[in-house]
């Protein structure tokens, strides 16, 4: 073998070599780095479970968030359907108040009216009247004739 390069001696001695450097690292290197990554991989893992806690809890605030937000607009429609019913139940009272009031004005205005009317009415009887004894004095003055009032009132309510 020595005519082909190889020396079994080097191969015996690598072999060794190999032995205890595999043994060495072993002891030392391999539990340690062994223990390193193991902790890490339970770090990752612990992480891992810590991000599938965060997104559970991001979920349930989520949807508490949603609830409340739903809640809130319920509450707010509510509350301005209940302000518009009371403002039209305050136009409805503020209208009626007004027909009422208006109504009250025109009942007035319709007995003012019919006083005056009447105090017009009896004016001009009182003009006519004169007018006509007027008239029927001058007719009838060469004859003398007294005329009666109560003929005139009678013939001034059958024109009325």
């Amino acid at each position: 073998m020595e005519a082909l390069g190889i020396n079994i001696f080097n191969i015996i001695i690598y072999i060794i070599l190999f032995i205890v450097l595999y043994f060495v690292l072993d002891k030392y290197l391999l539990k340690s780095m062994m223990k390193t990554l193991a902790k890490r991989q339970q770090d990752l893992k612990d992480l891992h479970d810590q991000k599938d806690k965060l997104q559970k809890t991001e979920g349930e605030l989520q949807t508490k968030h949603d609830e409340l937000k739903d809640t809130v607009k319920k509450e707010n429609q509510t509350a301005y359907d209940k302000i518009i019913k009371e403002a039209k139940d305050e136009k409805t009272k503020i209208i009626e108040e007004a027909r009422k009031e208006a109504e009250s004005i025109k009942e007035s205005a319709n007995k003012k009216l019919d006083i005056d009317r009447e105090k017009l009415n009896q004016e001009m009887n009182a003009k006519v009247e004169e007018a006509v004894r007027k008239v029927l004095g001058e007719i009838y003055q060469d004859r003398k004739v007294e005329i009666d009032q109560s003929l005139i009132q009678k013939a001034l309510k059958e024109l009325s």
